[in-house]
């Protein structure tokens, strides 16, 4: 199963899972650890936590699960005052420092001026001060390697949050060894936070464009509060949204050790600096992690269900028809291409061939579309078929459709 971002943008996949298609989003590039901004939590109050947050709340999960053996909690029992985040927890929590930007270079992190812990929930005050949107992006101090990282791992955390304009989150498996098609990325959750979706995405390794990922999309209330859980092992990568699975990989699954980055900044897709009056807040009630570990034995204290056995492998193909070219037609200058793609584990990408050449893509979910120029091929007689691909990289084939050009 499959996910992808873009709004109709070349080279993304879809899950296999009861998903759609995704917005655009880019991963910020990777930034070495560190300690606190200056300030203290004695000598600055505790950011206001929005009412909101009477939702109900609950305990981080504690014990092992099949298959997962827990490493890291944090139920966010110390209060923290603005200024004072991370070095008032610097055994559990680092951030980006201020004044590092953001992705898209309008926001800057500083954890010292948008980070408070106050009740049992860190908050993440996202506003603008003189001029300046400020963002946060969040470290958990995961046991492992250096970096916090580690080579496979279950990642959960319990959230909600504003509808804050301008603004997104990617809270991401990042690899230790920095940026590199060659590593791969895992993303969950991440959403504008105006989207009414949320989003999944993992990069394949050896990805040959920024593009060659799989995604899944689920309608979201990011006002109430939700978990979300990142279950990656060997050759496979789940996704699960309150308790329930939205998508899954098992495609170029990233193989090196990875570490967790809860990073909250301004919107790639805005293409603009958010509006000083846009502000909110993002709130955690917990997160959690564990290591990979077949010989762990769910205790009584976890509070998420064991990973689900692996099923036989999906060896069926997809059908698909063309549509948008017609047997005898006659086609001149730019030509709309549709595909009718059918499987029950999901289609992830569609391609055209003109001739056995490919001539057009879409990874962008159904419908399934994109445009081609005929002048590319000399004026008369041409073949067309369609291909497909499942969640489980079965590819089907159309039947060949006869046609001719005349430019």
């Amino acid at each position: 199963m499959f996910l992808s971002r873009a709004l109709k943008k070349p080279g993304r996949k879809l899950f296999g899972v009861p998903i759609l298609l995704a917005v655009s989003c880019v991963a910020a590039a990777e930034l070495p650890s560190t300690t606190t901004h200056a300030g203290s939590a004695a000598t600055r109050s505790p950011q206001t936590v929005a009412p909101s947050t009477r939702l109900p709340q609950e305990a981080a999960p504690v014990g092992n699960l099949n298959g997962w053996r827990q490493i890291y909690r944090d139920d966010f029992n110390t209060n923290v005052g603005l200024g004072g985040f991370p070095g008032a927890v610097s055994s559990k929590w680092g951030a980006y420092p201020a004044p590092w930007k953001d992705t898209t270079g309008y926001g800057m992190y500083d954890p010292g001026r948008t980070v408070s812990i106050n009740s049992g929930v860190l908050n993440e005050h996202i506003h603008t001060e003189g001029g300046q949107p400020l963002v946060a992006a969040l470290l958990p101090k995961v046991p492992g390697t250096s970096k916090n990282g580690q080579l496979y791992g279950r990642y959960a955390v319990r959230f909600r949050g504003d509808a804050i304009p301008g603004y997104k989150m990617a809270w991401m498996l990042w690899p230790d060894s920095g940026s590199g098609r060659q590593y791969g990325e895992i993303d969950f959750p991440e959403r504008n936070f105006t989207s009414p979706y949320l989003y999944a995405f993992m990069h394949h390794t050896n990805a040959t464009s920024g593009g060659d990922q799989d995604y899944a999309k689920v309608p979201f209330d990011m006002s109430q509060w939700h978990t979300t859980v990142i279950e990656w092992s060997p050759n496979l990568v789940k996704f699960l949204l309150d308790g329930v699975e939205i998508g899954r990989s098992t495609t170029r699954v990233p193989n090196t050790a990875m570490h967790w980055v809860l990073q909250t900044e301004t919107s790639i897709t805005a293409g603009q600096k958010p509006a000083a009056s846009a502000a909110g807040n993002i709130q955690i009630d917990w997160v959690a992690a564990w290591a990979y570990d077949k010989s762990a034995v769910g205790g009584t204290g976890g509070t998420a269900p064991p990973p689900a056995p692996n099923v036989g492998p999906d060896t069926i193909a997809p059908t698909v028809g063309v549509a948008g070219v017609t047997e005898g037609a006659v086609r001149v200058g730019q030509v709309p291409l549709g595909a009718n793609a059918e499987d029950a584990s999901g289609i992830t990408q569609v391609k055209w061939y003109v001739d056995g050449q490919e001539v057009a893509y879409d990874g962008n979910g159904a419908p399934w579309a994109d445009s081609w120029d005929s002048s590319q091929v000399p004026n008369g007689a041409h073949r067309m078929f369609a291909k497909a691909r499942d969640t489980a990289g079965n590819w089907g084939t159309s039947p060949t459709v006869g046609f001719s050009t005349s430019n």
